[in-house]
């Protein structure tokens, strides 16, 4: 009998251990969720439930870009040091997703670096926030109301109200499309693209209203060969786009993988 009761004693120390550890990186996983996934993507939030959320949106910056990836790596380091021995299955399987959250944030911002690449990433986040917030049956009627306000942060670009009293009635087009509409503009004459590899040197000197008619142009500055892709090479480029009166809009450099002349390509076995 004295050796029963000693073995449910173990036993029971086990339990408590596991449930223990499982509650030790909850809190772990909770402190990442608040300090950094909600933090700076905060619309991210509001589609998990979290009203606190609902009336914010990332600021885009490369400041905060900055302090995201340096959030993201110090947890990483936290998670990983978390010893997995001791947790429970389910927080065990917990413990590799949120490494593999992490590791894929840290992937996109530091190799892919969309808000490098891709001006649609500024021009469609304020509108990404808003059709979260407004499919979300939960949100009560305030933090609907609140959120649309959101936009008038920038009115220049949708209110025709503001327009008339400030601009001549005139509504600015978002300078991220003008940058994206400039670079599908001039793409094709590059010939077969692989790849965008980055804006540089950006100007928009004045701005572009509704109604306005865009032309573009790129003069190549550069080509080479890729020193790590067979059958493919850079082009440095740099664009000019200008409105009807003839006025400079938009000047900037980039870098574009493209395939070489001659070299097998998906486009000339689809005979595109």
């Amino acid at each position: 009998m004295k050796n029963l009761r000693i073995f449910f004693l173990f036993v029971l120390a086990g339990v408590c251990f596991g449930q223990a550890r499982d509650a030790e990186f909850n809190k772990l996983a909770d402190r990442f969720f608040d300090e950094v996934l909600f933090r700076f993507n905060p619309v991210e939030g509001t589609a998990a439930g979290f009203h606190q959320y609902d009336a914010l949106l990332p600021s885009g910056s490369r400041a905060e870009i900055d302090a995201e990836i340096a959030a993201l790596k110090r947890f990483e380091a936290e998670v990983r040091s978390f010893d997995p021995r001791g947790l429970s299955p389910g927080i065990a399987a917990d413990r590799e997703l949120v490494l593999a959250q992490i590791q894929g944030q840290l992937l996109e911002l530091e190799t892919i670096r969309p808000w490098e690449k891709d001006p649609d990433q500024y021009s469609s986040g304020a509108t990404n926030a808003i059709f979260t917030i407004m499919s979300r049956s939960f949100a009560p009627p305030a933090a609907l109301a609140h959120a649309t306000r959101a936009l008038e942060l920038a009115p220049q670009y949708h209110d025709l109200d503001w327009a008339a009293r400030h601009n001549g009635g005139r509504l600015v087009v978002s300078e991220t499309f003008v940058i994206a509409q400039a670079t599908a503009a001039t793409t094709r004459t590059f010939g077969r693209v692989v790849a965008n590899l980055g804006w540089y040197d950006i100007e928009l000197p004045q701005p572009v209203h509704a109604g306005d008619t865009i032309e573009a142009e790129s003069t190549i500055l550069e080509t080479r060969a890729s020193r790590s892709r067979a059958g493919e090479g850079i082009v440095c480029v740099a664009t000019r786009a200008r409105n009807q009166a003839g006025d400079t809009v938009l000047t900037y450099r980039r870098n574009l993988l493209v395939y070489r002349h001659g070299a097998d390509n998906p486009y000339a076995r689809a005979g595109y």
